[in-house]
């Protein structure tokens, strides 16, 4: 009897182990992500659909579900209230997206969470939500809603909060002119890490060897966005890229860019590092670049982004301001010590010269018979000097060409 209680006992701890090991796949399988509560579908395209938005949730480690509800909701909830409380039920994943629609009131919201959030902008999710809408029928609506989910996923993000395709992992610095030696290579992109992570704001330099079409606050625009730059749903940060062939570059911000670099402040921030690139001295200007953003960020956040009445004065600007008042103080100093002198001359000389000749000539000794003023005149020519052209276009926002807003500016060094 001893001997079967044991056998038996085994069998069901056996049983109990088999269970709890049960892969976390065959679990997740469980999980619905396409619901139909109107009754729309029939249970073979809700098993299609299912399948596919099971998939790309394995795929990309984003949870990717579509509710079809009715306004039954009303009583209890509201609308976004109503899509969270379904993401909850559903056990969906930290990294999620969930599109309900109701039907009944027309009316549509979309939540997301986790990664997702860094990939859906506003314009994006107002995309994904056109894809179902523009279809004929709910099951072709929720596989274009499915399909334009996973190409964003593709294309913009990864199961992974801080990873990128393998085609879009670039480093903040990017040189494919080679500029820069190793060293300073190495050196300046710490300095970008360093700041970007402490400021979770993107700080970007990138150098080509020449624009296309696009000017080159757009080329760096479309260069920051399509190598997935930026931190949140808005992409904060900031690129300042070079096209070496015709001494271009080009200045581009987006998300909390757009409060920290006013047109204004993009001025002083160009006074910062464009004296270092005039001259060739690509590492300066970078470093400067760097530590301005940094500065421009840190104002922003205190709510003092630098506009007029806030410039602070370069150093440049700063030694000149003391250099001039060194002159205007040698001018004042000389006229003064020429307004003595002349007074001591005066005082010494007993007999002036006189400005007409009548003092000098004896009374009816010299008769003029013919008189005759001539006038003698020249022509001054002046050439205006060239106004400053470094300043470029810009300065203000833009939008890149996928339709995201940017500030910024274009200009030669």
């Amino acid at each position: 009897m001893n001997k079967k209680y044991r056998i038996l006992t085994i069998i069901l701890i056996a049983v109990l182990l088999a269970v709890l090991a049960a892969p976390i796949s065959v679990l997740a399988a469980e999980k619905t992500l396409i619901v139909d509560e109107i009754g729309k579908l029939s249970d073979s395209e809700k098993a299609t659909l299912n399948a596919q938005a099971q998939r790309i949730s394995e795929t990309y480690g984003v949870d990717v579900a579509f509710f079809l509800v009715t306004d039954a909701y009303k009583t209890d909830y509201t609308l976004p209230e109503y899509t969270e409380a379904c993401y909850k039920k559903q056990n969906m994943g930290q990294n999620g997206v969930i599109l309900l629609v109701d039907e009944v009131s027309m009316k549509w919201y979309i939540a997301y969470t986790g990664t997702a959030m860094d990939i859906l902008t506003e314009q994006k999710v107002e995309d994904v939500f056109d894809a179902y809408d523009e279809e004929d029928t709910y099951y072709d609506g929720i596989v274009a809603y499915l399909n334009a989910m996973e190409t964003l996923l593709s294309t913009q993000g990864s199961a992974s909060v801080n990873s990128l395709p393998a085609d879009r992992q670039l480093p903040r610095f990017v040189d494919k002119v080679g500029l820069l030696n190793e060293q300073q290579a190495a050196q300046l992109t710490k300095k970008l890490d360093e700041i970007s992570q402490r400021q979770q704001f993107d700080v970007v330099v990138a150098v080509v060897p020449e624009l296309d079409h696009r000017e080159a606050r757009l080329f760096a625009a479309d260069f920051y966005e399509q190598n997935g730059f930026g931190f949140g749903k808005n992409m904060d940060g900031a690129i300042l890229l070079l096209a070496t062939k015709d001494r271009d570059f080009g200045f581009a911000s987006c998300g909390f860019g757009l409060t920290a670099f006013t047109p204004v402040g993009q001025e002083y921030l160009d006074k910062l590092f464009l004296p270092y690139l005039k001259k060739d001295q690509y590492f300066e200007a970078f470093m400067a670049y760097a530590d301005g953003v940094d500065d421009f960020v840190t104002k922003a956040k205190a709510g003092e982004p630098y506009d007029k009445g806030n410039i602070p004065k370069t150093p440049e600007e700063k030694f000149k301001m003391r250099l001039n008042g060194v002159w205007i103080s040698l001018v004042v100093a000389l006229l003064l010590a020429l307004g003595i002198t002349s007074s001591w001359k005066r005082q010494l000389i007993s007999v002036r010269r006189e400005d007409l000749a009548h003092a000098y000539v004896r009374e009816g000794s010299v008769i003029l018979n013919v008189q005759n003023d001539q006038f003698l005149y020249r022509n001054v020519s002046r050439t205006l000097r060239p106004k400053d052209k470094d300043r470029g276009s810009g300065g203000g926002s833009f939008s890149s060409s996928s339709g995201t807003s940017f500030t910024g500016h274009s200009g030669k060094y």
